[in-house]
């Protein structure tokens, strides 16, 4: 995979391409990993965003409509003390059921990815225009 990184203000910018399949998620966590480590991001703060990004990695594969296999245009802001990830595709809206607790027996059941990002995040926010779906998730060590 091309990475293509700039520095923008405070922020190091790395943008690729991800192609939607059973390796998206694995692809994704490997960039956010390096670019945690390129800034020294506490690992106390990244292996929470890396479930968050993990579960809206699996929204997209859900919710996607690309062809297959469709891509998702990632974007990885980072800095010491906050990382920002973006994830476009193309998607229809969709709406989060209740989120639901951890504790649920049911391993799939509605609402779980929101609840855990939720949890794990400190800014979960979707997009969805002219058919496709922008997720921006923001995570901030303390």
């Amino acid at each position: 995979m091309k990475y293509n990184a700039q520095r923008r203000g405070d922020y190091n910018v790395t943008r690729f391409s991800l192609r939607m399949g059973r390796s998206t998620g694995v692809t994704l966590r490997k960039a956010i990993r390096q670019a945690a480590e390129a800034v020294h991001f506490p690992d106390e703060a990244l292996q929470p965003l890396l479930i968050g990004a993990t579960e809206a990695c699996s929204n997209a594969l859900k919710h996607g409509v690309a062809p297959s296999p469709g891509n998702i245009e990632a974007s990885i802001l980072s800095k010491s003390d906050e990382i920002i990830v973006r994830l476009l595709y193309k998607g229809e809206p969709f709406v989060f059921a209740n989120a639901v607790g951890i504790e649920t027996e049911e391993p799939a059941a509605p609402g779980r990815g929101h609840y855990l990002m939720l949890r794990t995040l400190d800014e979960v926010h979707y997009q969805f225009r002219g058919g496709r779906t922008l997720v921006r998730l923001v995570k901030r060590s303390r």
